[in-house]
């Protein structure tokens, strides 16, 4: 299984850029260099992070991992693939997501 990152569409993440949906994994996107929980925590950043690295060319942050047929073309997602990253843009704009307190109050 892949996981997509909302900010630059790569869709062959090894691991989910949140666990369990909230638990953001600080993992870093190969493709755009977005660190998730930090680069991603609102719809304003997602935004503002995609339009900085589209302005910059779309530019490949760990390139050993780049594929060869790589097309930054974020339009050519799946639909589900798409259905997600909509769906996590719509989870972010309403405020459904727990801040990094919220995670470990309890803990």
């Amino acid at each position: 299984m892949y996981y997509t990152c909302p900010i630059c569409g790569y869709n062959l993440l090894d691991e989910p850029p949140y666990i369990d949906g909230y638990i953001p994994s600080h993992n870093i996107c190969d493709c755009c260099g977005a660190e998730f929980g930090l680069d991603d925590c609102t719809q304003s950043q997602i935004e503002k992070n995609r339009k900085k690295w589209i302005e910059e060319g779309c530019q490949w942050f760990n390139t050993k991992n780049k594929p060869e047929n790589w097309d930054p073309d974020f339009t050519k997602l799946t639909p589900a693939e798409r259905q997600r990253v909509e769906q996590a843009e719509q989870e972010l704009e309403n405020g459904e997501f727990l801040t990094h307190d919220e995670v470990w109050k309890d803990i």
